[in-house]
């Protein structure tokens, strides 16, 4: 019986440590991931001179390809594409300003594809640091920096959350007004999101 014991916790203890190790180097070398829809967002928020309002982007999708060490992370590339019509808010005629502002009949999608990462270091499974590249939002592309934190969580995956505030005039976008412009949104806004990736 006592033999049987030793043996059941020799394996326990080599379970363990195996599940220890699995933990620490899933995401060495270089992986790709896909968004997952589970526990993913992203709003935009901004102010008017009646109210804030919130807007969310309900389309969308993101590929990453990353690579890891036990010290550091590198973000090899990112490429997002949002549907500018799935962006949405609990008030319709202000959906239809914004789509109107968006000139989504001409540009369905907003996106963004980095060209380089800067200062990602990894320690205890999370990370921190700017990811630069280009934006193309209602037919205009500028090069934009946004700072990320984000942690490696279990079964493959990571998550990546950050956020960047805009003005929507350097887009060429005028901001939307409403009652014969008596409200008026105002030009700076901020595109915050939450993205689970995984391999």
């Amino acid at each position: 019986m006592k033999y049987y014991k030793i043996k059941l916790q020799f394996i326990l203890s080599i379970g363990v440590i195996l599940l220890l190790f699995t933990a620490t180097t899933a995401f060495v070398g270089q992986r790709s991931f896909k968004v997952q829809n589970e526990g993913s967002s992203m709003v935009v928020t901004g102010t008017s001179s009646l109210h804030d309002w919130k807007l969310v982007v309900n389309d969308f999708n993101c590929d990453m390809t990353a690579t890891a060490d036990q010290d550091h992370l590198q973000i090899d590339a990112v490429t997002f594409k949002g549907k500018s019509n799935s962006i949405s808010s609990d008030n319709s005629l202000m959906d239809k300003k914004t789509h109107q502002a968006l000139k989504t009949d001409k540009f369905p999608e907003v996106k963004f594809t980095i060209s380089s990462s800067k200062g990602l270091s990894l320690k205890d499974q999370t990370f921190s640091g700017h990811l630069v590249g280009d934006l193309f939002l209602a037919g205009r592309t500028k090069t934009e920096t946004i700072e990320v934190t984000g942690k490696l969580l279990s079964d493959n995956k990571v998550q990546v959350v950050g956020s960047k505030q805009l003005k929507m005039t350097d887009f060429g976008i005028s901001p939307p007004s409403a009652m014969m412009g008596a409200i008026k949104a105002g030009d700076e806004v901020t595109v915050s999101f939450t993205l689970v990736l995984s391999i």
